[in-house]
């Protein structure tokens, strides 16, 4: 099947909407939660031959609306009015039986006395704001999640968890095992507001979408001249076969190795071999190859051939360090590093670790390589900066990175950490040197949250590229996990790089990436 677009018209699906009604939910998150079904139903369409919807609504007590035999709801206007009708009804008790409702939708909805086809896809969307809850007076049995996944399964329904509120960002691996993953998709979004801004991502996780390779990435060349190697690396990321989809194995291979730098090295001029005190063989023919092209068409005397020969590898010298890759120079490297709570102290550890390991491909000393942290959640906090003459040795540095507190907090206030790098960190207080590239690395797994809704993150972030490009610093956006939007990586990168990875666990594998990328100044 090819990769699908347009909402996967092309495909026949029966759809089941679980949607949580429950007592905990205000009027505003009703209607919110409403909406964004009735945008589903619009995308997906829904007709006779075509898509197929059944609607359960969900409480203490589970009740389907409609099954997909229901013909009435063959139709969008009818489907809507049932969805905004039932929807709106406010049970008597509290309760949320997540359980009953997954359990009731494998046994009777994906049924052929439900109207289950063959020949459609089946796919199950829950819209929840909280985690299962069972009140002391409900007297029906738990059934385990693994009870009601293994029917689904076993049905080839792909589910989808639609998950609302802060709270439920603590409750991942709760929402995590309900969903099924890595086989289902949790979707855990902050509040209500931000639903409609998801809906493409909602459709997305419906779809079988096959894979498709990133653009190729290269190693630097073996030799700087006659004929080197380099390896071209590419990730079936662009985008992750989900639901089924195909691999990136019919597109070809992931690694290749191509020539490089083909041209013939040229021979040291003499003047060259007695007075340069260069020692790098790459800098030696490089001025060796700029050099001795001027010879030929010098017609002078020996003194002012060596007078020249002197002023021309000077000039070259110091042209060259300040176009080469700024890793061979020494860099100011802030690193601003997301602490909100849901990360999890395993995946924590996992950053940890991760930071040590890059660190290690640097060069941290007081002459080379300088390192400043700054952490986020609710508040942000600059843990050391350049300045701190203590962490310009590669042992005191790791010694630091590994000694992070564990501790975590509610909040993604990434504005206040970029404000504090560039009001703090990179400048002359904060150890900013003049002479070395800047270079900001952000790792964060989640979108940017504010306490006033009306804050506009893309117009602030716009604003502080300037800034930061003002300051000469090259970003590195690191979004780690399936929810952050590639659009905010973006914006926090300012034209800087983006860097992509789908879990915490797959992290290690970025080193070389996030490196070449902050030596190069790479825009994505």
């Amino acid at each position: 099947m090819s990769r699908l677009v347009g909402g996967c018209r092309d495909q026949k699906m029966d759809i089941a909407i679980l949607a949580d009604v429950s007592k905990s939910m205000t009027p505003e998150e009703r209607s919110d939660q409403i909406k964004l079904i009735n945008k589903l139903v619009e995308k997906k369409g829904v007709s006779f031959s075509g898509n197929h919807f059944a609607f359960m609504t969900f409480a203490k007590e589970v009740i389907i609306e409609s099954n997909f035999n229901d013909q009435s709801y063959y139709e969008e206007g009818k489907l809507k009015d049932l969805v905004q009708e039932k929807s709106s009804v406010i049970p008597k008790f509290w309760g949320t039986r997540i359980d009953l409702a997954m359990d009731l939708a494998a046994k009777e909805l994906f049924s052929e006395q439900g109207g289950d086809r063959p020949d459609a896809k089946n796919v199950l969307v829950m819209f929840t704001d909280g985690k299962p809850v069972k009140t002391k007076w409900d007297e029906r049995p738990d059934i385990p999640f693994e009870d009601f996944l293994e029917a689904l399964e076993s049905k080839d329904v792909s589910v989808i968890v639609v998950a609302v509120g802060e709270k439920l960002f603590q409750e991942k691996t709760t929402m995590s095992k309900i969903a099924g993953t890595p086989k289902g998709e949790l979707l855990l979004y902050p509040n209500f507001d931000d639903l409609p801004g998801h809906l493409d991502d909602i459709v997305k996780a419906t779809c079988v979408i096959d894979g498709g390779y990133t653009e190729w990435s290269e190693s630097e060349c073996s030799v700087s001249c006659g004929e080197g190697k380099k390896t071209l690396t590419r990730t079936c990321t662009n985008p992750t076969p989900f639901n089924g989809g195909k691999d990136c194995s019919e597109l070809g291979p992931a690694k290749k190795t191509v020539k490089c730098n083909e041209g013939l090295c040229r021979e040291y001029s003499s003047s060259f071999k007695k007075d340069s005190s260069v020692t790098t063989s790459e800098l030696k023919n490089k001025i060796s190859e700029i050099c001795f092209i001027l010879r030929p068409h010098l017609y002078i005397t020996s003194l002012f051939h060596l007078i020249l020969s002197f002023v021309c590898q000077y000039t070259v010298f110091k042209t060259y360090l300040n176009l080469g890759p700024p890793c061979t120079a020494g860099l100011d490297i802030g690193i601003v590093l997301d602490k909100s709570k849901s990360i999890k102290i395993p995946n924590l550890e996992k950053v940890i670790t991760f930071l040590g390991d890059l660190v290690k491909k640097f060069n941290p000393a007081p002459k080379a390589d300088h390192f400043g942290l700054i952490t986020f959640n609710e508040q942000a906090k600059l843990a050391f900066s350049f300045a701190d003459s203590k962490y310009h040795s590669k042992k005191d540095l790791l010694r630091r990175i590994a000694n992070e507190p564990l501790k975590l907090n509610l909040q993604t206030r990434t504005d206040l950490a970029l404000k504090l790098a560039k009001d703090k960190l990179f400048t002359k207080a904060g150890g900013d040197r003049p002479d070395k590239p800047n270079v900001m690395i952000v790792l964060t797994d989640g979108r940017p949250t504010h306490p006033d809704k009306s804050f506009n993150f893309k117009e602030f972030a716009k604003k502080l590229a300037k800034k930061f490009k003002e300051k000469d610093v090259s970003t590195v956006a690191v979004g780690i996990g399936k929810n952050v939007q590639k659009e905010t990586l973006r914006q926090i990168a300012g034209g800087g790089s983006v860097v992509e990875v789908d879990d915490f666990d797959k992290l290690k594998g970025t080193i070389e990436e996030i490196k070449s990328k902050a030596c190069s100044g790479e825009v994505t």
